[in-house]
């Protein structure tokens, strides 16, 4: 039985959102790893006695590791953009008791236990399936049910929690010992 309609209309925006958010989820402990390596780089160019160019390539280096730990985010998805060649999809999916429906050409039907993640942001919801396969859908667009029946119903379907994307500034030291930990 169908519960919930939703849908999507991909723009350049949201494909650069989705990789920004799959690189978040994914690849969080690797961000870090480049922000630490960015950070020691930094160090070594202020206080190792080296000649100079040396010095500022360190620094330069260091500090671009650090301010940009998304770029790999953002270098996938001007590759899909450019692929795309500005031919972006409008995607409606049902969401159904066992399962959800995607509708663009042909259907392809999707087992809710076998998303990883559940996120959300201010206008989005976000189902992960794997790294590279993931369902957004506009929250606006949300049929059948108020947004917060909607994702207690996803809660209770996919066995997951909804999370929101984390700032850096935010994370406390227990945010960053659970990256290190075996999943």
């Amino acid at each position: 039985m169908k519960r919930f309609n939703a849908e999507i209309e991909y723009t350049q925006e949201t494909v650069h959102l989705l990789y920004k958010t799959t690189y978040g989820i994914y690849e969080r402990r690797r961000a870090l790893i480049r922000m630490g390596m960015g950070f020691l780089m930094a160090m070594a160019g202020l206080f190792l006695d080296l000649p100079m160019i040396f010095q500022a390539m360190l620094l330069m280096g260091g500090a671009w590791l650090m301010v940009s730990r998304d770029f790999p985010a953002k270098m996938r998805a001007t590759d899909a953009l450019e692929k795309r060649q500005g031919n972006l999809p409008k995607l409606a999916v049902e969401f159904h008791d066992h399962h959800l429906l995607l509708l663009e050409g042909k259907s392809m039907k999707l087992r809710y236990r076998e998303a990883e993640y559940l996120v959300e942001d201010d206008a989005l919801i976000f189902l992960f399936f794997s790294r590279d396969s993931a369902v957004l859908v506009e929250k606006k667009t949300i049929q059948g049910g108020s947004l917060e029946a909607f994702q207690a119903f996803l809660e209770e379907k996919t066995g997951r929690a909804f999370h929101r994307p984390q700032s850096w500034l935010q994370m406390s030291l227990r945010d960053v010992v659970k990256l290190f930990r075996k999943p």
